[in-house]
């Protein structure tokens, strides 16, 4: 039976499972040589996957166009690697499986084949780029290993950071795995070759730590979905202004003062059928918010020198408020003969935020800290759909 799996880049929290341990009658019985990770695994991974793409869809399901790095926020040398990319060239120097490292793989749409290679290893086979992931529980990287594609993979199972109670919430932005109890797998990979995130071009280097967690999702409708959330930490080609990471300004949208800069993004998205086959699905995002820069702007500068801004406080030091989202969807098909149509209905910003987006941040202006721009209002959206 095929199985979906779904990939977010996202803070996810994993459900509890119990694991209870009872000796013989009469007395506790002579100790129990530690299990191995095969035995001791809370969940089981093991069998064939498809994904499930619910998210970045122009960027995972085709190529996309040389130079589109939204969303990745790279230095200049990263950019110019990025805009000197050509497969051809890949091709010609071997290098045609550059997309296909651990950073990346896991996000292109395709099957996956899990199985144990022994007690203390687990092995995922991909038929994009043919390639083969090996996590060695308890392991470390040999000295002087060579650099591969997929890299080294030191696994264990995650044990619960808060113990048997139920999770509480926390702030995603203290810790990604903060509440979880037992149920996921970590993998840390090091040792890689250079690569792609992205099919396009985008850059790691072979200073990227790959973190990863994989949970498992029983749903009530008996469908098992395999999650895999993605943390690529690259000091190479990560951008950065006096020790921090670079603010760079967003382009396209209008509205000036805006700085992308946000040290955690948490996104999660889910459909569920409920009976008489209407669907719901629903997509939360949440980041921190975006750093406010304060400045003075100075006077005109001889020789077209332009006008120079002062900062007032060190970037990131002063941040707009936390950005949260969540939008929601309902549909339920009705056939009439050999015609079907879909009525839906759509509600973007269920609880109507209204968190500043942007604030004038020249001192010396008559609108210093007026705001400028919010998130839009709530909007609900009715539409039909027909097949026939």
């Amino acid at each position: 039976m095929r199985r979906p799996y779904g990939l977010v880049i996202a803070i996810l929290a994993a459900s509890s499972i119990a694991i209870a341990a009872q000796g013989p009658p009469g007395g506790r019985g002579a100790p129990q040589p530690p299990r191995t990770p095969r035995a001791a695994a809370p969940v089981d991974f093991s069998g064939y996957w498809v994904s499930v793409v619910t998210e970045d869809w122009r960027w995972r399901m085709v190529t996309p166009a040389r130079g589109d790095f939204a969303g990745v926020p790279l230095n200049a040398a990263a950019r110019k690697l990025g805009q000197a990319w050509d497969p051809a060239k890949d091709e010609a120097e071997g290098n045609q499986c550059k997309a296909y490292g651990a950073a990346g793989i896991m996000r292109m749409p395709g099957r996956l084949h899990i199985t144990w290679q022994d007690d203390t290893t687990l092995k995922i086979d991909t038929d994009q780029g043919t390639q083969t992931r090996v996590f060695h529980f308890g392991g470390k990287p040999a000295p002087g290993i060579k650099p591969s594609w997929q890299g080294y993979s030191s696994a264990n199972w995650e044990g619960p950071q808060r113990g048997s109670a139920p999770p509480d919430f926390t702030p995603i932005a203290l810790n990604p795995r903060e509440g979880t109890r037992g149920r996921s797998l970590e993998v840390v990979t090091t040792n890689l070759r250079a690569g792609y995130l992205r099919k396009n071009g985008v850059p790691y280097s072979e200073n990227t730590v790959l973190r990863e967690y994989f949970d498992l999702s029983n749903e009530r409708n008996g469908d098992t979905w395999f999650v895999v959330t993605t943390i690529v930490e690259d000091p190479t080609n990560r951008d950065t202004r006096g020790g921090q990471q670079y603010d760079y300004p967003s382009a396209g949208s209008g509205i000036g003062n805006i700085y992308v800069n946000a040290k955690w993004l948490f996104k999660v998205s889910g459909m569920y059928q409920l009976p008489y086959s209407v669907n719901v699905s629903a997509f939360y995002n949440a980041r921190q918010g975006y750093p406010f820069e304060r400045f003075v702007q100075g006077p005109s500068r001889r020789n077209g020198g332009g006008v120079g801004n002062v900062l007032i406080d060190p970037v990131g030091e002063s941040r707009l408020p936390t950005f949260q989202n969540l939008d929601f969807h309902v549909e339920r098909p009705i056939a009439a003969g050999r015609v079907r149509f879909v009525p839906s209905l759509d509600v973007f910003n269920v609880s109507n935020n209204n968190t500043v987006q942007a604030i004038r941040g020249t001192q010396n202006a008559a609108n210093a800290n007026n705001i400028q721009a919010i998130v839009a209002p709530r909007v609900l959206r009715l539409g039909i759909r027909f097949n026939w």
